[in-house]
């Protein structure tokens, strides 16, 4: 927790939400409370050239969608997962670990479509849902299996930590 003293304004974060606190007149207190959702949203599309059914395809005895999907859906600070997709299998995929499906359309899931114009696309339909902006949008691909849960925490961690950074990537 983070007070201080005089007019100044201080943070307690608590479970997911945070509380905005001004001391006024060093006896009256100010509290705002905040709502601090986190969203992931993970992209996976049917139609792969290279590798056709990569998404779905096993590795160690689950498809390789699953592994950033249970990522993010077992990350404590993730309120919300959706995923964005055309794919019927990855649908049902996601709904069956708890995801919000998102139709993508069919001009969003061409070899040509640019990731960025699905994710605008996902984060739009995301805040129509929702109603409010998150402090974080965690975007994955389903074809990413290294990520882990930690990895996100340590992420949202250290964003939060440097409010200069706009966002954390792994590598």
């Amino acid at each position: 927790m983070l007070l201080k003293f005089g007019k100044e304004i201080g943070t307690l974060i608590y479970a997911k939400n945070i509380w905005k606190i001004e001391v006024v007149l060093s006896h009256v207190l100010v509290v705002q409370w905040c709502n601090v959702m986190i969203f992931s949203l993970i992209l996976g599309r049917k139609g792969s050239q290279g590798f056709p059914g990569k998404n779905l395809h096993i590795i160690n005895g689950q498809p390789m969608a699953w592994y950033p999907m249970i990522a993010a859906f077992n990350n404590p600070h993730i309120d919300y997962n959706f995923i964005s997709t055309d794919d019927p299998k990855l649908s049902s995929l996601g709904k069956k670990i708890g995801f919000e499906v998102i139709d993508r359309p069919a001009y969003l899931a061409t070899s040509e479509a640019l990731g960025d114009d699905a994710y605008k696309h996902g984060y739009n339909v995301m805040l129509d849902k929702i109603g409010e902006e998150p402090e974080f949008l965690i975007l994955l691909f389903c074809n990413a299996p290294t990520i882990n849960s930690d990895l996100i925490t340590q992420g949202i961690n250290m964003l939060r930590k440097d409010p200069s950074a706009d966002s954390a990537v792994t590598v």
